[in-house]
């Protein structure tokens, strides 16, 4: 379920409930999708993996660079499509993280 969408830099975000467990190739399955949104360039779908763990998929059109935020939470990937995996933080902590970076590298 979509909570929030983050609108700049053409990106948006999505996150799962906090107690709900998703397997990661459907978040990469949403991540996928949201990009054929009017006006997507990236995406990024943050879920919980299991009790510990949380993801972040992310995909992008190619003009904006996933694998270095992803990089700058843990993660990797590439160019259009990148991961990482967040341990002992809610999906809350991660959003704001994700858009906090996500700030930082429109400012830039």
């Amino acid at each position: 379920s979509i909570l929030k969408m983050y609108h700049k830099l053409g990106a948006r975000h999505s996150k799962y409930k906090d107690d709900e467990i998703c397997d990661s190739v459907t978040a990469a399955q949403a991540a996928d999708s949201m990009l054929g949104l009017k006006n997507v360039e990236a995406s990024f779908v943050i879920f919980r993996r299991n009790a510990e763990t949380i993801g972040i998929s992310a995909r992008s059109l190619g003009s904006i660079n996933v694998q270095t935020i992803m990089e700058q939470m843990g993660g990797g990937g590439h160019l259009s499509n990148a991961a990482t995996q967040l341990q002992g933080i809610s999906i809350q902590q991660a959003y704001e993280e994700l858009v906090h970076l996500l700030k930082n590298n429109e400012e830039e």
